[in-house]
């Protein structure tokens, strides 16, 4: 099959349709003020053009491989999810090791990542630790499940290198929420993965959940925001490698993150609070984006004659509502907390360990510009020394929020909660696909030059990382130089928000 873009012109198209991108964000204002009719349609339709060189640049590894199948990420979800009453948080790598030994798998490697580290042992265990427990790993499973366990992990190792599978051995597991859990493991459960069609099918729903995304930016933004959010999806370099592409359900929380935004901005407050619940509820850190909209609920309930309360109101009942039924879902499938304590402590310890992928304030906060596999121990007591200036600095930055978007509405509360993500959470870099989410603050407004030179700043981000990218382990301090970036970012949209406050009243 004759590929679209050879390894010379994608290298150019990962730093031109940004670029072109930028500049078409800071037209718009130009042309809503002194633009014709045909220069708009023309705007237009380079959107479109970007959008769809920037389907072919995010799809040229497949077209490559001639396959839309992630057989790494889809191993720790699928898996994960389908034995989690087996393996829990901790187990999948151990078991997984048992079936490479009862197959004939030869390791290279004498270790693997050990998934209880945040129980208090070491990162990584000898595989013959592994081994000595062995009993204890194959107890929970009846003969009918380590039977469809073992061919499922058979199935995925003959996906990958045999490199590649060591490798997948040393990441960092199974994470997802227990709600996630209930619906993957659900699916897992009923297809086969061994089946093409099955394959087809779960690799189908991240497909379908992101053309529903663009379809709701369309219907609650228009044309021109939903062109410009494909287009920002198609072309950043926080999703352009491969750990939602091809993969099994890993956008779901993005869906309705974005649903939410789409909601609140026409009205709909009440699925819009609900769809918010749901996104906490599958990735947790979107709480940092509900604090937006909490801050204006708590201003308008003090001020009972503001007119936003009842919106605030339906938007925290939905909210509420929904989080109460999926989360007590999640508890009743689980048998109780246990699950939820488990991935806490596990998100906690991710946290805490150095990487070279997570993006936010305390990359700066603790000066973590490089790391080392054995640092751990040190940046925890580094930080435990001064948990007390962190926290005094969340509660500046919330308040200070929660000031700037008091007389707001619930769409521009979230959408400039964004700032709160970079200060409270550290996620990995890809998981900044929610940049969809400040892009459609701005792009409901484009005619503020404001909101255009925001919206220029959220691609000019793509440039940056491409800039600072070293290599496939993130060198050169990757990380700790985007989250500056991103703080640029999250800087600028809040002081412009604040001279936007300022101007108000002299333009009313």
């Amino acid at each position: 099959m004759t590929l679209w873009f050879d390894e010379r012109m994608r290298s150019a198209l990962q730093l031109a349709l940004p670029a072109a991108l930028l500049v078409l964000a800071l037209l718009v204002p130009v042309l809503e003020r002194r633009g014709t009719q045909a220069w708009k349609r023309a705007h237009t339709a380079a959107l479109a053009l970007l959008a769809l060189l920037g389907f072919g640049l995010y799809t040229a590894q497949n077209w490559q491989n001639q396959r839309y199948f992630n057989p790494y990420e889809f191993f720790h979800y699928y898996v994960g999810a389908k034995y989690a009453p087996e393996l829990g948080y901790t187990r999948l790598y151990d078991a997984a090791l048992l079936v490479d030994r009862e197959t004939g798998f030869e390791h290279q490697m004498r270790d693997l990542a050990n998934l209880s580290a945040h129980h208090g042992g070491p990162e990584y265990k000898r595989l013959s630790a592994v081994y000595a427990e062995e009993a204890a790993i194959r107890a929970p499973f009846t003969p009918e499940r380590w039977t469809a366990f073992r061919a499922d992990v058979v199935f995925f190792r003959d996906q990958l290198a045999p490199s590649m599978w060591e490798q997948l051995l040393h990441d960092k597991g199974y994470n997802a929420t227990p709600l996630w859990t209930l619906v993957g493991g659900a699916l897992a459960e009923r297809v086969p993965i061994q089946s093409a069609s099955g394959r087809f099918a779960l690799v189908s729903l991240d497909v379908l959940l992101l053309l529903a995304s663009f379809a709701l930016v369309g219907w609650a933004f228009g044309l021109r925001a939903m062109l410009f959010a494909a287009a920002l999806y198609l072309t950043h370099y926080c999703t352009s490698h491969a750990h939602f592409r091809a993969a099994f359900m890993r956008t779901d929380w993005l869906f309705a993150l974005s649903a939410s935004m789409c909601c609140l901005h026409q009205g709909k407050n009440l699925r819009g609070g609900a769809l918010l619940a749901w996104s906490v509820l599958l990735r947790v850190f979107p709480f940092a984006f509900a604090l937006g909209p909490v801050c204006v609920l708590g201003w308008s309930v003090l001020r009972r004659a503001d007119e936003r309360r009842r919106a605030a109101l339906r938007c925290a009942a939905g909210f509420a509502f929904t989080g109460v039924l999926l989360g007590g879902a999640s508890l009743a499938w689980a048998g109780g907390l246990e699950a939820w304590r488990e991935f806490g402590a596990k998100i906690v310890e991710h946290d805490q360990r150095p990487a070279s992928d997570t993006i936010g304030f305390k990359k700066l906060f603790t000066w973590s510009i490089g790391f080392r596999q054995d640092q751990g121990q040190e940046l925890r007591a580094n930080f435990e020394e001064r948990q007390a200036l962190w926290w005094a600095c969340q509660a500046l930055f919330v308040a200070g929020l929660a000031w700037l978007v008091r007389r707001r509405s619930l769409t521009e509360a979230l959408g400039l909660a964004f700032a709160l993500v970079w200060c409270l959470t550290s996620p990995a870099y890809y998981y900044y696909a929610f940049l969809v989410v400040p892009l459609l603050y701005c792009a409901a407004d484009l005619a503020r030059p404001t909101r255009a030179l925001g919206l220029a700043l959220i691609f000019a981000t793509s440039l940056a990382a491409r800039a600072l990218h070293g290599g496939a382990t993130f060198g050169n301090y990757f990380a700790f130089k985007f989250s500056c970036v991103i703080g640029v970012l999250a800087l600028y949209l809040v002081c412009s928000a604040w001279f936007e406050q300022r101007r108000a009243p002299r333009q009313t």
